[in-house]
């Protein structure tokens, strides 16, 4: 069987409408605030598409060969942790987004105004959700795996930098090498990003922007300047660290 583990009623439509349009899904396990109310919607979406529902929540537990659908670790929501946590580990896994923060790829213009009846159409109490935050409808993902990926370059230069504010020698123009790190994340593991390629963008930056030069600007300064440049480039999330001849230094996502 194909099952749906939602933590709450309205998840199972909004992380795996595309599955439930396809007919894929057998059936949908429901763990936390079932009311009277949500208890109705879920069993009208579940007459609609033909499946079977189970309210047993954290004492379910899926059959050898059935695959599961769950919410991603990087969803916001505990109960999304929770069920997160004990079912990861199964055999078929498959990975769903409510919070939509999570390697999402965008539905077609018919497939959200679709979606966007189904919701308003199965749950009327929860309206106020998609109506203020279109994610909800614009996206959608099912992914083998809730791990992220990174890939990284490293990078040096000399800098001559002061603290015009010490009181110390470092009001004046003192020499370091310092040394910069640069993670980007990569959204499939067949080199998405190419680190060679990425490595020569850092250091023609650096050498354009440091190298050689007196400035007035802290390691947290550089750092910010990296990330921003290769944040706006790469339009993902993006993690530097710089330091001063590879003792101290700061850290910055």
């Amino acid at each position: 069987m194909h099952i749906i583990l939602a933590p709450h009623i309205d998840d199972e439509l909004i992380g795996c409408y595309t599955l439930l349009e396809k007919g894929i899904i057998d059936k949908v396990v429901y763990f936390y605030d079932v009311d009277s109310i949500r208890k109705e919607e879920a069993l009208n979406l579940a007459k609609y598409f033909n499946l079977e529902v189970d309210f047993s929540g954290l004492s379910f537990e899926p059959e050898e060969g059935d695959t599961i659908y769950i919410p991603c670790k990087q969803d916001v929501h505990v109960h999304h942790k929770i069920v997160n946590n004990k079912y990861r580990y199964f055999p078929n896994v498959q990975f769903y987004s409510i919070d939509k923060n999570f390697n999402q790829e965008p539905l077609s213009c018919a497939e959200v105004e679709n979606k966007t009846a189904l919701l308003d159409r199965f749950f009327p109490s929860q309206k106020h959700l998609w109506k203020y935050d279109k994610r909800y409808c614009l996206f959608e993902s099912i992914l083998e795996s809730d791990n992220r990926s990174f890939i990284y370059c490293t990078d040096s230069f000399e800098g001559i930098h002061y603290w015009g504010k010490a009181d110390n020698y470092l009001v004046h123009p003192h020499r370091h090498i310092f040394h910069v790190r640069l993670e980007l994340e990569v959204f499939h593991d067949d080199r998405e990003l190419e680190f060679i390629k990425i490595k020569k963008e850092l250091h023609t930056f650096l050498e354009n922007s440091y190298g050689g030069k007196v400035f007035k600007k802290s390691c947290e300064m550089i750092g910010n300047e990296v990330k921003n440049y290769f944040e706006r480039k790469y339009c993902r999330e993006i993690r530097v660290s710089v330091s001063e001849d590879n003792e101290n230094g700061a850290f910055i996502f």
